[in-house]
Parts: C-alpha cells; sequence; structure tokens
C-alpha cells in the first residue's frame, strides 16, 4: 500500500481536500473525507456503502445506525480502514468505499477479509473550511465472512467493470464546481454559497470535486505519474497527475492555470501507510522514468547601450544577510539571467533577518548579495531601496519584508538619487519626475500590514476545494484598492507623458484574470508584458505550489510597441531547479517565541543554584567570585546558544569568568572588559576564544585595552575542528568545537593549582595543538523568533558540521550504517595519509582521551550508544582505548540533532610541554564547582564485599515445600490453559466491542508460557513453590507488555504463593495441605491484591471474577464452590457498565448497545473451570 515515486504504477486512497493547494484533490492514505446521501433505507436488513455514501456530499443517512454492512478491507491505517462494497451499483455518483474509523476494531482486522459490522453514519471535518466526509463511526458486531481475498484498485484514467460497478474514472478537467459562479473559480464576489448548506448532486463527469467525491475512500492506481512541482509540505504530499486526459499542460510537463481552468483533475500523494516517505526532491516535470534537464539560460543580453538594458524580476524568498543561499542567487543572477542591468528583487528582510528587534536597515543584506556577485563575476551592482516602519510591512515578524532594486553600475544610474522614508509618500512632479526616487507609494488605510507600494499577502484564503463556494479569495477588496492606489499613481505619469517607459514588477499575489489585477491594468493603462510579448497560456507561471503565476511584469504603451516575443523570457528557475522540500526532524516549536530577554533569565537561573557564582546582568558575565587575585584568570566567553558554554564551566579549576553575548553573536569589547575586571588576577589573564571573526575582533579590541591598563593578557586561541583542513583555513584558522573543553578544564586546573601564567598558558595551547574534533548532524537547530529557511534532507546527514547553524563540509546521503559514520568521522581525526587535515599526530601506546558532545537535540539514549560505538571503532580500526571518556552536552548549537567527538593526545602534550602524563590526568580529574564539568567517575573504587545474608523465612525454599501429585497438577494446568486458548476468539471479540482487542492475545501468551513450562518438565517433582513460582514467572513475562490484566492476574499468583509460604513456615501447612490451608491462601492474596487497585465488584472487570473466587474460598476452603462464584461474577459483567479500566472511555455510545461480558472477567473463570476440570473431583 505504501506510495513510491520509483514505482511505475501508484497506489493510493482519496483523502480529503488539502486546503494548502488550488485545484487539487488529495491521493492519500489516512481518511476519506467526501461522501454522499441517497433515500433512507430500512435499518434492520442490509445496507450497501452506496447507500451510506449516496449521490451528495453528505450523507442523508447521517446520525442514524446501521446493521449488516459487508464489505472487503482494501487498506487500513492508523485509526481506520476502508472498506469496499461487494454489492456495487452502477451508479457513477455513489462510493463504493467508505472510511470506518475505529483503531481498536481495526486492529485485529487485516487486508484482504470480507467483513459485515454495525455501526454509525458521521459526517466529519476538522475544519469548518472543509468539505464533510462521510464516515462510519463505532463499528461494532463484526463478523469476519472470509479472508486472504485478493484486494485489486481502480486504475484512475480508465473505465472500471466489476470493482466499483461499470463508471469511467477520468477525472474532468476544468470545472471545479457546480457551485461557482458562471462556472468560474476565480468568479468575484466570492464566497457566496457553501457545500454543506446546498449539498449538490455529484455530477462526476463534469465537475472535478464531485468527481473526486465520487471515489472517496476508493483505492486507486496513478499510471504514468508526473510530479506538478516541488513536495507541497513537509509532510512530503506530492501533487501528480497521471495517465488520463489534463488541460494546460507546458512542454516541461506540469500544468498551468488559465482563465476557468485551475487544473481539478489533478491529486496529491499524500503519507504512505506503511511508514515509509515519499520522494522528497521532486520538481516540476519529473516523471518515474526521467529526470528533465536544468532550465536553460536566458538568450536576452544588453548591449551595454540605453536602448538595449535588459530588466529581470527575482523573488529572493525571504533573502537576509548571512543565509546561505548566496551563491545560489548570484549563480541564478548571472548564469541563468545573464546580468541583467536592472533587477526587480522581492521579499529582501533587514540585515538581521527574522531577528525581532528595532532594526529596518538591509544595507548589509544587499551589500552581501552585490559584493558576491562581484567577487564571483567581477560584475559591479549597486542597489536601493527604502526602510519600512519595523514590523508595518507584513511577512515575518522582524523580517521587515521590502523590494530593492539592484543594478549594474557599469551601464545605469540612478536619476538625481533622493530616497524618501518609510512613511514619505511619493508623488509625480511636473516633467514628469518623482517626489523621492526611489520612494513608496503609502495610503496607509490600502497598505496596511503590506509590502508598498506592491500588493498585499492573500491571507485568509480558503482551499478551492473547500466548502465556501466560489473559493474564498483573502483580501480581495483590499487588493483591489490597492490596484487602483497604485494604478492611479502610473497613470499620473502617463498623462503627463504618454511616451514614459514604466515598467511595474513583483510579487503582486493575483492571477492576471482575477479582478485586482483586471482593476489595476484598466487604471494605470499598463499591459501585461505576457500578453504583448505573446507568450503561450502554458508558460505563464512563476512557481509551482498551485501552478501560478503570481509574479507579473507590466509595461507601458512606449515600450510595449517594440517588444517582440524574443525580447521576454520566463526562466522558472525556482520551479525548475532541484529544491529538496524534507521533513524536519528538529523542532521549530518554542516556549519562548524570541530570543529577547531569554540570555539573561538562564544565566540567573544558573547562578541563583550555585553559591561560589555572581552575576553582572547588563555585561552577561558570571564569573567566580572566590577567584583569587594570586591565580591566573581563565576567561572564555562568545554567542549564546551553546549552553553550558560558556557560563557552566565558571568555577575554581576552570574559568574564573564568562562573557556570554546574544545567540550565535560575539560578546562586545564592552562586556569582555567588564568580566577581565570583575576577576583581576597579580599574574596574568588568558583569554580562551574560538576563533570565530566577532570573537577575535572583539576579544582582540578587550586585550588591547586591557594592556594599556598594565598587566599581562594573551589571547588563546582554540581550533580543533577538522571538517576544514588547511587548505579552507590557512587564512582565518580553523573553528573552535568542544574539543574546546579540554582548554578550559587543563588550563584551569593548572591555574587553581599555581602554576605560573607560562605554564597554564603553554599547557592551553599544547592541549589545543593536540586536540582534534569533528562534527555530524542530522538537521539544522531552529533559533527561537527566525524561520528555519532549510532542513537537511531525509536519508541525509551533514559531516563536518560546526555549531552556528552554518552548512557542514558535506550532506551524505543515503544515510550509512552508524558503524561506518563513526568510521568516516574518525577517519577525518586520525588518518596520517590525509596531509591536509593530520593535525596532531598519534603515537601507538599514547595516551588518548574520548569526549563525545551533544549538540543539544540528541537523546542520551542514542549519545550513550554513539559513545560506545566510538569507543570499539577506535579500538578496532586504530588500536586505541582511551584512558578517560566524556559524554554530555559540553558546548550545543541549541536544539541541533547532532554530535562531535573530540580526541585529545595527552602524550603529544607531554611531548610538547614536559609535563608528565599522570600530571595532566591529576589535572584533568581535579575536582571543579564548574556546574556543567562531569564528576569525575575515574577514582579507584572497591567493590563492596557480600556479607550479608539474605533473611529467609523457615521452610520458605521452594525445594523444601509441600509437594503435590506431579501427573495431577499438571493435568489441571494443561486442561486450564487450554480451555483458555480455546476461548482466545470470544475473548478477543468481547474486546473489541469495548476495548483495544489485545485481552485475548494476552490470555494465549500466558498460557503458552506456561505450556512451554510444563512441556520442560515443571511439575515431574511436585514441589508446590517451585511451580507457582514458574507460573508467576510466565505470567510476569508477558505482562510487560499486553496490560493491566496480566499484572492482576501476576499480583494474585505472587501474593498466593506468598500467603502460602508463610502458612507453610508457621507450621500451618505441613500437617496437611487441603482446601481450608489454599482458601486461606487466596484470601491473603486477595487481601493483598487490593492495595494496588481500587477495582470492585461492579466494577465490569476481572476483579468481578477474582473477588468472589477468593472470598468463597477462604470462607468454606471448597474450590469447586469458588469456582462456580467467579464465573457466576464474571457472567454478570454482561450489560455491565465499566467503572474501571479501558471500557470507561467508550463513551455515551456504550449505553445503546449490547454489552457483552468483561473479556478479563471471563478469561479469568474459563481458566478456573479448566483447572477445576483437571482435579479429582
Amino acid at each position: 500500500m505504501a506510495f513510491s515515486m520509483s514505482n511505475p504504477g501508484q497506489l493510493g486512497l482519496i483523502d480529503e481536500p488539502y486546503s494548502g493547494m488550488a485545484g487539487q484533490r488529495r491521493l492519500s492514505k489516512m481518511k476519506v473525507l467526501l461522501a454522499t446521501s441517497l433515500l433512507a433505507v430500512d435499518l434492520t436488513s442490509a445496507i450497501t456503502v452506496a447507500q451510506i455514501t449516496g449521490d451528495r456530499y453528505q450523507s442523508s443517512l447521517n446520525g442514524t445506525g446501521f446493521t449488516n454492512l459487508t464489505g472487503l478491507v482494501t487498506a487500513k491505517g492508523s485509526s481506520g480502514l476502508w472498506l469496499r462494497s461487494t454489492t456495487p451499483d452502477d451508479n457513477e455518483r455513489t462510493s463504493e468505499s467508505v472510511y470506518v474509523f475505529g483503531a481498536a476494531f481495526a486492529r485485529n482486522i487485516t487486508r484482504g477479509q470480507i467483513i459485515t459490522i454495525d455501526g454509525n453514519v458521521t459526517e466529519y471535518r476538522s475544519s469548518s473550511a472543509y468539505l464533510y466526509l462521510t464516515e462510519v463511526t463505532t463499528p461494532r458486531s463484526v463478523r469476519i465472512i472470509s479472508s486472504g481475498n485478493a484486494v485489486e484498485s481502480v486504475v484512475l484514467g480508465k473505465r472500471t467493470l466489476g470493482l466499483i460497478g461499470g463508471r469511467d474514472v477520468s477525472p474532468p478537467t476544468e470545472l471545479y464546481s457546480s457551485l461557482d459562479t458562471n462556472n468560474d473559480i476565480f468568479a468575484y464576489p466570492n464566497n457566496v454559497s457553501r457545500v454543506s448548506a446546498e449539498n449538490p448532486r455529484l455530477n462526476p463527469g463534469r465537475s472535478g470535486m464531485d468527481f473526486w467525491g465520487s471515489l472517496s475512500g476508493e483505492l486507486v492506481t496513478v499510471q504514468g505519474v508526473t510530479a506538478l512541482g516541488r513536495p507541497a509540505n513537509t509532510f512530503g504530499d506530492q501533487w501528480v497527475y497521471g495517465d488520463w486526459k489534463v488541460t494546460g499542460r507546458k512542454p516541461r510537463g506540469g500544468l498551468t492555470v488559465t482563465p476557468k481552468d485551475a487544473n481539478p483533475e489533478t491529486v496529491i500523494v499524500g503519507t504512505p501507510l506503511d511508514g515509509t516517505r515519499n520522494v522528497n526532491t521532486t520538481k516540476l516535470g519529473d516523471t518515474l522514468e526521467t529526470v528533465p534537464e536544468l532550465p536553460p539560460t536566458s538568450n536576452i543580453k544588453t548591449n551595454g547601450k540605453c536602448d538595449g538594458i535588459t530588466v529581470g524580476s527575482y523573488n529572493a524568498e525571504n533573502f537576509a544577510a548571512g543565509n546561505s543561499r548566496v551563491p545560489r542567487i548570484v549563480e541564478h543572477i548571472v548564469k541563468y539571467m545573464n546580468s541583467p542591468s536592472i533587477v526587480f528583487l522581492q521579499e529582501i528582510q533587514d540585515n538581521n533577518g527574522e531577528t525581532n528587534n528595532v532594526n529596518v536597515d538591509a544595507n548589509a543584506t544587499l551589500l552581501e548579495l552585490t559584493t558576491a556577485l562581484e567577487a564571483s563575476f567581477k560584475i559591479p551592482y549597486a542597489f536601493t531601496d527604502v526602510d519600512p516602519v519595523n514590523n508595518q510591512d507584513g511577512g515575518a515578524p522582524g523580517g521587515n519584508i521590502r523590494n530593492a532594486y539592484i543594478y549594474r553600475s557599469d551601464q545605469i544610474r540612478l536619476f538625481k538619487p533622493n530616497s524618501g522614508g518609510p512613511l514619505d509618500s511619493n508623488a509625480v512632479l511636473p516633467d514628469p519626475t518623482l517626489r523621492y526616487n526611489p520612494g513608496r507609494i503609502t495610503t496607509p488605510q490600502v497598505f496596511n500590514s503590506s509590502r508598498k507600494p506592491l500588493v498585499a499577502d492573500k491571507g485568509r484564503s480558503s482551499s478551492l476545494e473547500g466548502d465556501a463556494r466560489p473559493p474564498v479569495n483573502g483580501r480581495i477588496d483590499n487588493r483591489i484598492a490597492q490596484g487602483e492606489v497604485t494604478g492611479a499613481f502610473i497613470a499620473e505619469i502617463l498623462a503627463q507623458d504618454r511616451n514614459a517607459a514604466v515598467i511595474a514588477s513583483g510579487d503582486f499575489n493575483e492571477f492576471s484574470w482575477v479582478r485586482p489585477l483586471e482593476r489595476f491594468v484598466e487604471v494605470s493603462g499598463l499591459k501585461e508584458l505576457d500578453v504583448v510579448a505573446n507568450v503561450k497560456d502554458v508558460e505563464r507561471y512563476s512557481y509551482t505550489f498551485n501552478k501560478q503565476q503570481l509574479d507579473h511584469l507590466f509595461v507601458s504603451p512606449r515600450p510595449a510597441r517594440d517588444v517582440k516575443r524574443s525580447d521576454f523570457e520566463h526562466l522558472h528557475l525556482n520551479t525548475w531547479m532541484m529544491v529538496t522540500f524534507s521533513i524536519s526532524i528538529m523542532s521549530t516549536k518554542h516556549f519562548f517565541p524570541a530570543t529577547e530577554g531569554v540570555v539573561v533569565l538562564g544565566l540567573e537561573s544558573l547562578v541563583s543554584r550555585n553559591s561560589h557564582l555572581a552575576l553582572d546582568a547588563p555585561a552577561k558575565v558570571v564569573y567566580d567570585k572566590t577567584h583569587s587575585p594570586s591565580r591566573v584568570s581563565v576567561i572564555s566567553g562568545g554567542g549564546s546558544g551553546h549552553e553550558p558554554a560558556w557560563s557552566g564551566y565558571v568555577g575554581d579549576g576552570m574559568l574564573a569568568a564568562a562573557v556570554n553575548g546574544e545567540v550565535f553573536a560575539s560578546p562586545s569589547a564592552k562586556q569582555i572588559m567588564a568580566a577581565i575586571e570583575h576577576v583581576p588576577s597579580e599574574v596574568g589573564i588568558i583569554l580562551c576564544i574560538t576563533n570565530y571573526t566577532g570573537d577575535n575582533l572583539h576579544f582582540g579590541l578587550a586585550r588591547e585595552k586591557a594592556l594599556g591598563r598594565g598587566g599581562r593578557v594573551e589571547i588563546l586561541r582554540m581550533t580543533d575542528d577538522v571538517a576544514l583542513g588547511r587548505k579552507q583555513t590557512e587564512n582565518l584558522g580553523r573553528r573552535g568545537l568542544a574539543g574546546n573543553m579540554f582548554v578550559l578544564k587543563l588550563c584551569g586546573s593548572a591555574s587553581h593549582a599555581g602554576y605560573d601564567f607560562d605554564t597554564c598558558y603553554n599547557i592551553g595551547q599544547s592541549v589545543n595543538d593536540n586536540c582534534v574534533t569533528v562534527g555530524s548532524s542530522l538537521d539544522h537547530c531552529h533559533i527561537p523568533g527566525r524561520e528555519h529557511h532549510r532542513s537537511i534532507p531525509d536519508d541525509t546527514y551533514v559531516l563536518g558540521m560546526g555549531i552556528h547553524n552554518e552548512p557542514g563540509l558535506h550532506e551524505i546521503a543515503p544515510m550509512p550504517k552508524v558503524d561506518d559514520l563513526v568510521a568516516d568521522m574518525l577517519k577525518y581525526c586520525l588518518d596520517p595519509s590525509d596531509k591536509d587535515r593530520a593535525f596532531v599526530d598519534f603515537k601507538p601506546d599514547d595516551i588518548v582521551l574520548l569526549l563525545i558532545n551533544n549538540f543539544g537535540g540528541m537523546s542520551n539514549f542514542e549519545l550513550e550508544a554513539l559513545t560506545s560505538t566510538v569507543r570499539r571503532n577506535l579500538n578496532k580500526d586504530w588500536k586505541i582505548t582511551p584512558t578517560r571518556e566524556y559524554t554530555s552536552c559540553f558546548e550545543t548549537s541549541l536544539n541541533a540533532p547532532g554530535w562531535s567527538l573530540s580526541l585529545l593526545n595527552v602524550s603529544g602534550i607531554e611531548r610538547a610541554t614536559k609535563t608528565p602524563v599522570s600530571q595532566l590526568l591529576e589535572l584533568l580529574d581535579s575536582d571543579t564547582r564548574a556546574p556543567a564539568w562531569p564528576k569525575n567517575g575515574y577514582r579507584e573504587a572497591k567493590e563492596a564485599k557480600q556479607s550479608a545474608q539474605t533473611d529467609k523465612l523457615a521452610g520458605a525454599d521452594a525445594a523444601a515445600g509441600p509437594k503435590v501429585d506431579p501427573a495431577t497438577t499438571e493435568i489441571a494446568l494443561r486442561k486450564a490453559c487450554d480451555a483458555a486458548i480455546k476461548a482466545e476468539p470470544d475473548i478477543t471479540k468481547w474486546d473489541i466491542q469495548m476495548g483495544d482487542g489485545d485481552c485475548g492475545e494476552a490470555v494465549v501468551g500466558m498460557c503458552q508460557g506456561v505450556l512451554k513450562k510444563l512441556d520442560a518438565g515443571l511439575c515431574k517433582d511436585g514441589a508446590l513453590f517451585h511451580i507457582l513460582d514458574e507460573v508467576d514467572e510466565a505470567v510476569e513475562e508477558i505482562g510487560g507488555t499486553l496490560g493491566a490484566i496480566i499484572a492482576i492476574i501476576a499480583i494474585v499468583v505472587a501474593g498466593f504463593t506468598t500467603q502460602l509460604r508463610h502458612l507453610f513456615a508457621q507450621g500451618d501447612a505441613k500437617a496437611q495441605l487441603d482446601g481450608k490451608i489454599m482458601g486461606k491462601a487466596a484470601g491473603g492474596a486477595l487481601r493483598n491484591l487490593m492495595g494496588y487497585t481500587s477495582a470492585a465488584v461492579g466494577g465490569r472487570t476481572v476483579m468481578d471474577t477474582l473477588i468472589p473466587f477468593c472470598e468463597a474460598f477462604e470462607k468454606d476452603g471448597d474450590f469447586a464452590e469458588a469456582v462456580k462464584a467467579g464465573d457466576a461474577g464474571a457472567k454478570s459483567t454482561a450489560g455491565m457498565k465499566a467503572k474501571f479500566g479501558r471500557a470507561t472511555y467508550v463513551g455515551e455510545q456504550a449505553e445503546s448497545m449490547d454489552m457483552p461480558p468483561d473479556p478479563g472477567a471471563m478469561a479469568a473463570a474459563i481458566f478456573l473451570k479448566g483447572l477445576l476440570s483437571g482435579l479429582p473431583q
């Protein structure tokens, strides 16, 4: 049942509409949404699926019960199954399959079974914007008619016979719904009717929504699959069409939305039922057999003169400074667009992206892009934009999205530059000229929360297949007004100079034939360039999220007269290029929506629970208030987001102080100076830094200031990363990673031990020189309040990952085995033949330490296992056995799901500093009050001698206890187990009706465990205590996974055995092991059990059997009468409402059902009756 883009024929289940896409139907394996109604039927007779689904969107049977629905199980999901009629009709309007909701009910049903059920008809939808799903709920009275039946799928695009009756299953290609005004899905006004209110009759031969509704819940095959673009969302859902007639097909293979045709013939392939995932690297036009070439480069080139400039439009997709997409954007502009003279840029963010602060300036963002263009291709570009008012132009909070221009400064220049401000409204002056160049059109009531002067976000729109007809086009009235205001501004220019060359470009967020842009064209007098250049309809698209063209170019009449077809091209860069859309395994949800104030809150917490620490909150400095000026002051720090680094390592024997910047941002020189002032030293200060640009600059400046005040201050750069080799780091040096911790600990311990400045520094430097680290991760981290720009593709890991969300060295797919992954990481650290990375010389018999660091998002469960894997590989491949191992969160990257391994060659330090290994290990093992450094687990430990003797009850030894007849006991136990196993179908049936159906399985597992022990000779010696202990063990082995019923039985058996041992030890049972003694033990076991459960008689649980059995057995010592009492108690649970256990959660619907007996109570009674039948009467 799994959908796989590598198979020539695709299976799926028609599911509910997907609200985020336009014009398609979801093909999935989750739920059925659409179903319809028919005439009322006689509910006392058999009913068919078609009678339930009917020929309208909602069933007339909604809210009613039915009996005797028979169907073939075509698929199962996590919450239910799909049932296809075994008696289909020939009505193309009715679906022959329906979704049956009920996880417990479905658990013991298998695909290919024909079953008959009773149930209720329910209409369901998860949002009022969606269509209703007709489904079967509260399934009950299941009868399995047959198993192993073949399950065939309906092939879309073909005529089907037999499976679902004779009908054509080729989807219509233009009309969505008969309720759309004038059959136009984009009609204005919209939202004038509701499918849920009108409940129209399905017409699958004419309407796309009706067609998919008539196949609601059906198992289908899609042949000849073609992808319509990138995956639709993070679940890997993929829009496709198959081997059937389509309209609007473009040469690339996708489909284009055109007036009155939004392609209802397309479907979305959803998440497979078998747990696999869809292909997540698809793009426009991909088929299962081919992967088409990249888009062609533009043929349009500038001649460098005023009559030959070129203009391009490019959506940078929320681009901010520091974004890893710079090389890709540069390649697009230069290689594919041929370096246009002017580029209209959309979605430019301010310098710090979605960090929500007062900054609105985007100079660094645009400078990074133009600098890269010149550095890479020697093409000079300048830029211009107008900053918005903070958080007033829509887009992501803090991003301050805006439009901008970049232009080739070797070809053109701005005319009389005069930039307006965010609130300065531009105007057309005589000549015509502009009041501001550049300037914004700012009409507050029209452009509220919208980029200016272009149009706004289409928020609050509905799915093309949703309940509202025609679909809701969010804020359309506002966008009409925006089009009029912008159009009027342009009309003023053309009124003064009809030959003025005007270009309007950008993300208009609307189709050209929908009312806002129709109105813009009417008012402005501009013409759409697609129309002027006679571009084919099917080539008029900019994105394939819904086969849309929401980005446009409009020109005034004068340049329009000279435009030829060859003068305008759609390059489709953002639709043709391979873009991986993966399922992020890393959470982007946070309790704090942004990072502001969080750093200080974290530092306050750390200081509040460590009495030796003090906090300078304004400077974000944590320092050791017990640090003596007579010792070297070791100070470190850097950006936050790496906790517990840096402040977690402040304490005697490590850091004297730590200084913290904002998330992934270096602290300022002023902050560092504050740290220096808090821990002055008479002998000198060592500043340990991680060799990132900001840290070098700010710590360097602080050092210069400190030197001016006198004293000795040195910088120790920590550079242990080996992912980047010598060639890549020859200018800047290597990065510092978690191997830093060895520097901080050994340098700090040397200071605390009273070593002089030079010795402390030399040890620290040598530690760095003898340490190597490499990291890997499954994804990037997420910073609160910022957009998660990219996830690492599924089945891919990053080798050489840093701790600041920067790209790693290699993305490797598919994921190798863990041993192979670790072997690769160790090779980067230890391979002497890799001259680019052999930074440390490891000799045979060198003393080596291992540190495993959690990037913040790994579970301890995996991290400890990775530690063992590293240790084993070190020993196997490199003959290294670490002398010390450390595994923890040492230096994190917020919540990144990654880790790093560090190796320290202590012998190398000894060779460089003449400090003995034993002395270095002593420093490393020495105690520290730094809260984040792990406790020393390597001190010698003495094993405690086992001198204490366990007190035993006299006579409690199993072999010394009472004896029973081996043959009789074995026969009785076998008969009890056989009876319970034989009753499993009834036990399961009762449990399915009121629970999740696993009680029968639990009972069988318990009995099979007892039988296995009997086969191994359990009763051969007749030792009663031994037999009871072994039975108890068999019960416990199964009970851990199969629930409370078995746990109760285990407690009873154990309690009975314990009570009997006590009686035997007291002498009561030595004289005669009779019914009285056994009954007394049973009574004691019951009282013991009541201490663990509040269930009582009348609660509809296994206690309805056990309580009357034990009480009767204790009272009279008559086992047969006790069994009768237990059996009567079990049978009394039929019709009883549950007060305890899972059956209490079935809801009010249970009151109207014929309640079966409690399965646990009946199972216990059946076992006891079987035991009785094997005993002498």
